[in-house]
């Protein structure tokens, strides 16, 4: 068991880097890293990151003799991809404005960099530079503008109910009200006409 002192400002440079690294080696590399200074044993690093016993020695003795920066050198030359030399560009872009598909993100690319790749290689780029995909519901194609935002309004209005069931209350409540007040003047004549006088009483 090889044993590391991992300071935590290089633990949290490591945890920023492992997603964005291209090189996937590299990224495997880093993520072994995280999980050492995490505490986890050397054969569950090596199932979460598909690397072998002897591999994660190596990276470690790298880093105990090296440092973070020697564990990021490859001796071999990655592929270099054309998209490498926009990547600033395009993540900017893509911040500003979002593509809501991989189809939307491919005429993007082509467009602002004259480049046109596939819908898993651009996939692919978008991982890269930290893109993470989105689940959102599509408005349909016929539908109207004005009776959608007609419809936001009325459904996002806490108040917007009341009113119609304060006039089905008044609907429901109007025969009731109607039955009482002729009840009352019915009572009203009928008391009248009993404690009305009889000719004759007085006398």
């Amino acid at each position: 068991m090889i044993y590391l002192l991992i300071p935590e400002e290089e633990i949290q440079k490591i945890e920023e880097e492992r997603f964005d690294c291209p090189d996937p080696q590299i990224s495997r590399r880093l993520h072994a890293l995280y999980l050492k200074s995490k505490g986890y044993s050397h054969q569950e690093i090596s199932e979460y990151v598909g690397l072998s016993l002897n591999g994660l020695t190596k990276i470690f003795k790298k880093y105990a003799s090296g440092g973070l920066e020697e564990v990021k050198k490859m001796h071999y030359t990655s592929k270099h991809s054309v998209l490498d030399d926009y990547r600033e560009q395009i993540r900017a872009y893509f911040k500003d404005h979002p593509p809501t598909s991989v189809k939307q993100a491919c005429d993007d690319i082509e467009n602002l960099t004259g480049v046109k790749r596939g819908k898993e290689r651009t996939r692919k780029f978008l991982h890269q530079i930290g893109m993470k995909p989105r689940k959102v519901g599509g408005i349909p194609a016929k539908a109207d503008p004005r009776q959608q935002e007609d419809f936001k309004k009325k459904a996002w209005n806490p108040h917007y109910k009341r009113p119609k069931m304060a006039m089905l209350m008044y609907i429901l409540l109007m025969p009731l009200i109607l039955f009482l007040v002729l009840f009352w003047l019915f009572c009203g004549l009928f008391r009248g006409f009993l404690l009305r006088p009889r000719a004759g009483e007085n006398g």
